[in-house]
């Protein structure tokens, strides 16, 4: 880990005597006061970072002081203001695939969370093209899902695949966590009851965030309460067909400046960027819907 963390980061690599069985031990280290800064370039390359904090201020006679782990740093669960770009959401999302049998098509349940902003939203779908095409457009920073191996053929080049056990993805589990979350006495009032797959994938989501975030047993990280989307709500682009159209990127070099986005933000806030971004990568459908967003967008720039 040093050795790589000294290349990654252009480190001075330095070392320990560990004695004659061990020899020397390689070292790096960084400034407490930087972490931050450090932590977000390891961020931005799909890292993650375990930290583990001093928890008592004087030891017991003899012993060493007591450490633990406090916190782990993923792409999908920071919080820190400065390792994340606020006119973006930053995407956790989950996946809960069961494999086509027979005439029976794959079937697939996605779950997605934004850790700093608490929007969270889920689906349940049929064909694997129907995934890719998703999980291109979701562009999250982490995926879930629990089967250790190779990426399968339904994940985007580039996405960062994070593999967890099964057992926060098995019904009992997820249905656990939901409402341990949530505090809920039954989920009827989520509507994920008839979504079974979105349910299971919700569950190892929260699971995965109670095992990073730096919360004790009675705290949860503040989340918003699942918003399903359903079939036909949004159109559904492909990357090839929003590369053309050089939506949030262009397609040259994939820079930010110059695409349609960049043109058209003229954004106050942080929020409202996002909204913006979230409504140009995902246009509405139902011409009903189309006008009631273009009446509150009229009243709001006629007054």
């Amino acid at each position: 880990d040093a050795i790589s963390l000294s290349r990654l980061l252009e480190l001075t690599l330095t070392g320990k005597e560990g004695g004659k069985a061990i020899g020397r031990v390689p070292m790096a280290g960084i400034p407490h006061h930087a972490a931050e800064r450090y932590c977000s370039e390891l961020i931005r390359r799909g890292l993650s970072v375990a930290l583990c904090d001093q928890l008592e201020t004087t030891p017991a006679k003899g012993a060493l002081l007591k450490r633990d782990i406090t916190r782990v740093l993923t792409p999908g669960t920071v919080l820190e203001e400065g390792m994340l770009s606020a006119r973006r959401n930053n995407w956790l999302a989950a996946v809960v695939v069961e494999p086509a049998h027979g005439k029976e098509p794959l079937r697939w349940g996605l779950a997605s969370a934004d850790v700093s902003t608490g929007e969270v939203q889920v689906m349940q779908r049929v064909d694997s093209d129907a995934l890719h095409q998703e999980l291109a457009q979701l562009s999250a920073s982490e995926l879930l899902w629990s089967e250790p191996g190779e990426a399968p053929a339904w994940c985007p080049d580039r996405l960062r695949l994070t593999p967890i056990a099964s057992t926060p993805f098995s019904r009992p589990a997820a249905e656990a966590a939901l409402l341990q979350h949530y505090g809920l006495a039954s989920l009827d009032g989520l509507g994920l009851p008839e979504l079974p797959l979105a349910l299971r994938a919700m569950g190892g989501l929260l699971t995965y965030l109670r095992d990073t975030q730096p919360l004790d047993d009675t705290s949860t990280v503040p989340l918003e309460s699942p918003r399903i989307i359903q079939s036909g709500d949004a159109l559904v682009l492909d990357a090839q067909t929003r590369r053309n159209l050089e939506l949030t990127a262009t397609q040259r070099d994939g820079q930010f400046q110059g695409s349609l986005l960049w043109a058209i933000d003229r954004s106050h806030t942080a929020m409202g960027a996002r909204a913006l971004r979230r409504w140009l990568e995902t246009p509405l459908l139902d011409a009903s819907a189309i006008q009631g967003r273009q009446n509150a967008i009229g009243e709001l720039v006629n007054k």
